[in-house]
């Protein structure tokens, strides 16, 4: 049996491939890339840098975007006496992941962030905590430096514990993520206060200035 190739068809799908991959390319990199960024993963507990962040730490810590990522851990996971267990395994598997250095792993550990599926976190608790490693100008309590704010995105769960369609039914997760709304305002509060007191609080049209570092 003969088989006749028509070449009208053969150009069209050529043609197809070369506009999927035109398509491609261009959605590839007209996302917005992090790099040269300094970044902190948020999680509740060990493990879940691993279950829920695996993809994308590891391609933000990509050698060729120059990222930091770092890693805030709020509890080691002692629920079952194991937390000792699952910090070292934190800091092996974000190595694994592409996190530069073990010193960019910090494992909370707080009587009030207890590894519970009952107790409620305060998200003020975990805003104070942002506060105090990645703007601590604000977290000194002073009010005449500007906020000098060390970091460039914080990623964590979304407000239903979410993250790329996997659910997390540990309120833990979910004060993560409103501690990490907080921060912000935090920030805010420190600049309007510091503006009342040297007088440059607001400009004409009632807007707020601000030269903190984000």
């Amino acid at each position: 049996m003969e088989f006749t190739v028509n070449p009208a068809l053969g150009l069209q799908i050529f043609a197809l491939i070369i506009v999927i991959w035109l398509f491609t390319w261009y959605m590839t990199w007209s996302f917005p890339t992090l790099q040269g960024k300094r970044m902190c993963l948020l999680i509740a507990h060990p493990d879940d840098e691993a279950m829920f962040f695996a993809p994308t730490v590891q391609w933000l810590t990509r050698p060729a975007l120059g990222n930091q990522v770092l890693i805030l851990c709020l509890s080691s996971g002692d629920a079952d006496g194991l937390g000792h267990v699952r910090k070292e395994e934190l800091r092996k598997s974000a190595l694994t992941l592409g996190v530069k250095s073990s010193e960019h792993v910090v494992v909370i550990e707080d009587a009030k962030l207890p590894d519970s599926m009952t107790a409620d976190w305060d998200p003020k608790l975990i805003a104070s905590i942002l506060t105090q490693y990645f703007a601590p100008t604000v977290a000194s309590g002073s009010t005449t430096a500007a906020p000098q704010v060390s970091l460039d995105a914080i990623i964590t769960f979304d407000k239903q514990g979410q993250c790329i369609g996997l659910r997390n039914d540990d309120p833990d997760v979910y004060m993560a993520n409103q501690g990490t709304g907080q921060f912000p305002n935090t920030i805010a509060c420190h600049e309007r206060t510091r503006g009342r007191e040297d007088g440059t609080e607001g400009n004409d049209d009632g807007s707020q200035e601000s030269d903190a570092v984000v």
